[in-house]
């Protein structure tokens, strides 16, 4: 019993000596590194990357006990490159370095205790001509192309420089051409009306792939490209056309095709005797034309194992009547001015009946025609208040509101589709004196529902030559005003005389 007395006493002996222990560890503050929010920043190959970070400690007021690190890495990388270990960052971007996201760290670390303090956020690296607006422009008669990007730059003599020479004389038309399931068709068309009709060009480098002629697997008799459709899509296939002469032409090719077999554009669809306007409505599962010959709406028609029809189609209606309709999209007896996407992602046209002169805007559906949809005609309305409509040098439509814009000499109108109204709002006098409003563009794809808020507006100066063309980027709020002019790039081209999105 004494035994089991003094073990007692011993562990109460032991219990009460680590717990006053305990008590005497004093409590110490540690410097705390603390840096503030760094935002993403997108910049360009070749630029310098320019960070001064807002750093705070808790307790130290000097920056002395500290050290920093800044480097980054690409999502699924395991390599990680250090950009610097200055305090502020000022990193060239080389030339060399692949584009795309880059989770990108800022480390400081005090010295003194190894703790640390860091800031992840994300650094966009763009090539400089890897996305934004296509600018084909006349320069003294040679088509001269240009990019506006991302980072609000714009870039002339972009074909020029990679091949030593001129794509073509007289400019007609750019267009884009973006295939992610076949990469080898990513190209840049550029027409031109000299009889040669222009160049083909890598997307990327601008540098000539071919001419304009060998697009065919037999080119036109006549060369006289007017636009380029990159069109719509099958279950496997894509389809994109030329129009050329008033005459289509079409290349389909499947998405599994990975060599360069069969896909050059086809000979002119039938029939040849119709006069196709170069105003089409393109849509992923839609490309709708008018035949100004016979005066009536026409498609091509996605058949058996999705290879296109070879010839034009009539337009189906379903159970409608064409006594009761609007107007019979398979007889509309009007000439086509122009025709586009517009309010709601519908379609809109400006047509003249060639008897009397007078004006009519028609609303209608297309969505899916290609595969045998009915057409809806919505309207068929005259048009009493539209000065120089016809005439106009250019047009685009709003897919936001009911508004085409369109453009003569130093005027930029609105047209309220629904109440047949007119109001000038942009005035090149005010910005550019003696100058003429040559192109109008605004972005549009299939799904958007934003870009109707921009407008670029190619203008030139009267009686210069070289450099006489600017570029206008405009904001339009919902009333279809200019509710400000975001930049406007002087004497970049020449002549504005089409505009296309790379991307």
């Amino acid at each position: 019993m004494k035994k089991l007395y003094i073990i007692i006493g011993l562990l109460s002996l032991m219990f009460y000596s680590c717990k006053k222990e305990l008590g005497t560890y004093d409590r110490l503050d540690v410097n705390k590194v603390i840096i503030d929010t760094i935002l993403t920043r997108t910049i360009q190959l070749g630029d310098t990357l320019r960070i001064i970070p807002e750093i705070a400690q808790t307790l130290e007021k000097s920056e002395d006990n500290l050290e920093y690190s800044w480097y980054w890495y690409k999502f699924g990388f395991t390599e990680v490159d250090t950009l610097s270990k200055e305090r502020n960052l000022n990193y060239k971007i080389p030339i060399s370095t692949s584009l795309g996201s880059y989770t990108t760290i800022c480390k400081v670390t005090d010295k003194k205790t190894g703790l640390f303090g860091k800031w992840m956020f994300t650094v966009n690296v763009a090539a400089a001509n890897a996305e934004g607006v296509l600018v084909l422009s006349n320069l003294d008669g040679n088509a001269e192309l240009g990019l506006l990007n991302l980072m609000k730059n714009y870039i002339g003599g972009l074909y020029y420089e990679a091949n030593g020479s001129h794509p073509g004389q007289n400019p007609v038309s750019v267009g884009f051409t973006k295939v992610n399931a076949v990469p080898y068709l990513n190209s840049i068309i550029i027409m031109c009306d000299d009889e040669k009709g222009g160049v083909v060009t890598n997307h990327m480098d601008f540098i000539k792939m071919y001419d304009y002629k060998k697009y065919f697997f037999v080119a036109p008799s006549v060369i006289k490209p007017q636009r380029y459709y990159n069109g719509i899509s099958g279950l496997d296939a894509r389809y994109d056309f030329i129009i050329n002469n008033n005459r289509l032409h079409v290349r389909e090719y499947r998405n599994a095709q990975k060599t360069e077999e069969k896909t050059f554009f086809k000979p002119e669809l039938m029939p040849t005797s119709s006069e196709i306007s170069p105003y089409a409505i393109a849509d992923p599962f839609a490309l709708l034309f008018y035949d100004n010959t016979n005066m009536k709406f026409v498609r091509v028609g996605v058949q058996s194992l999705q290879y296109l029809s070879t010839a034009f189609l009539p337009i189906a209606i379903g159970t409608q009547n064409p006594a009761t309709m609007p107007f019979d999209p398979n007889n509309v007896g009007l000439k086509l001015v122009n025709m586009d996407i517009g309010w709601k992602k519908l379609g809109f046209g400006i047509f003249k009946d060639p008897a009397t002169g007078q004006l009519y805007r028609l609303h209608f559906s297309f969505a899916s025609m290609a595969f045998n949809a009915s057409m809806s005609a919505y309207y068929k309305k005259p048009i009493t208040d539209a000065p120089n409509l016809e005439s106009a040098t250019s047009y685009v439509y709003s897919i936001l509101d009911p508004y085409l814009y369109y453009s003569k000499d130093n005027l930029l109108y609105r047209y309220d589709l629904e109440f047949d109204k007119t109001q000038a709002i942009y005035n090149l006098d005010t910005v550019i004196a003696n100058s003429k409003i040559d192109k109008l563009y605004m972005r549009y794809y299939a799904g958007q529902t934003t870009h109707s808020g921009t407008l670029y507006l190619g203008s030139s100066e009267q009686g210069k030559s070289g450099k006489n063309g600017s570029l206008h980027v405009l904001k339009l709020d919902r009333s279809g005003t200019v509710s400000d002019v975001d930049t406007v790039y002087r004497n970049i081209s020449g002549r504005i005389v089409s505009m296309d999105y790379k991307f």
